[in-house]
């Protein structure tokens, strides 16, 4: 009997889905999110070639399709040294119960993954899923398998040490409301939060806004906590509204010159909200 995978009905209702994947892009992300090759974490080994064989696909379209879905809708990491695949929002929907059985799976895929920064980007966008379900109160229990293996990784690799992109982690104590037979009452309220480093694209993006605003204003920088804070929306405007990290550059920069928008636009919240409105006056202007 094969292995049964859960796929979300609201995946037809996605607005990515709907307005930006073509129909083989919809057939190549049902086939990850399905394939026999498939593992409860989101994170397995898939060689290209296989990929070709089940899909009826040739090695170039194969190829394409990856890098769409990795460098344009940034849904996937694809590490060719390993032939593995992270799906970063697997978790999210492969989780519908909790529990040792579930928890020993996960542990097992894990185990099993040998490019481990590819457990770091799931564990990343694990931490900054921003709805309130009881499918991410069942996750909680697992980031703690997630913190021991990726600390421990890290830890213990000498050629990771020096790897200044290489996510770190510390090990971290999962609140009690989260655990085993808990997992189905009321909804924690800790939430764990991404701490971005200077080299981030968002933290840059965060301290530019920053900069520019206490320039105007004459005031001091933001500070850390708040610039903390403003890189996650950052990151959200990025994973979430699926928007180009250049063209998000491009915009802040509008932002801040337009002498309407710059009064306007005085935090990162502000921005995102206003995201769609601003990239239309800034093709307007340029037109």
């Amino acid at each position: 009997m094969g292995i049964k995978r859960i796929v979300d009905t609201d995946f037809w209702k996605d607005e990515k889905v709907i307005d930006m994947f073509s129909p083989e892009d919809k057939y190549f992300w049902l086939y990850l999110l399905t394939n026999p090759q498939s593992k409860q974490l989101g994170v397995y080994k898939l060689p290209k070639k296989i990929i070709g064989f089940e899909m009826g696909y040739s090695l170039d379209t194969v190829n394409v399709l990856l890098e769409r879905f990795q460098n344009k809708y940034k849904m996937i990491i694809y590490s060719d040294e390993t032939q593995e695949i992270a799906i970063l929002n697997y978790l999210k929907y492969s989780i519908v119960k909790g529990g040792k059985p579930v928890l020993d799976c996960v542990e097992k895929d894990i185990k099993q993954v040998t490019n481990k920064t590819l457990l770091s980007a799931v564990y990343n966008n694990v931490l900054n899923f921003d709805d309130e379900r009881d499918t991410i109160i069942k996750i909680q229990n697992m980031l703690s398998i997630y913190d021991y293996e990726i600390y421990n990784d890290n830890d213990n690799d000498n050629d990771n040490d020096n790897d200044s992109n290489a996510p770190r982690f510390a090990p971290r104590i999962v609140d009690d409301s989260v655990k085993g037979s808990n997992l189905n009452k009321k909804k924690a309220k800790t939430k764990i939060k991404k701490v971005f480093n200077e080299q981030d694209k968002e933290y840059l993006l965060a301290r530019y806004l920053s900069k520019h605003i206490a320039e105007r204003l004459e005031k001091p920088l933001q500070t850390e906590e708040t610039l903390q804070k403003w890189a996650a929306e950052f990151e959200k405007t990025i994973r979430i509204d699926g928007n180009d990290v250049d063209e998000i550059k491009d915009v802040l920069v509008f932002s801040q010159k337009d002498k309407f928008w710059q009064s306007n636009i005085l935090s990162a919240s502000k921005f995102r909200k206003q995201y769609l409105t601003l990239l239309a006056k800034m093709k307007q202007a340029g037109d």
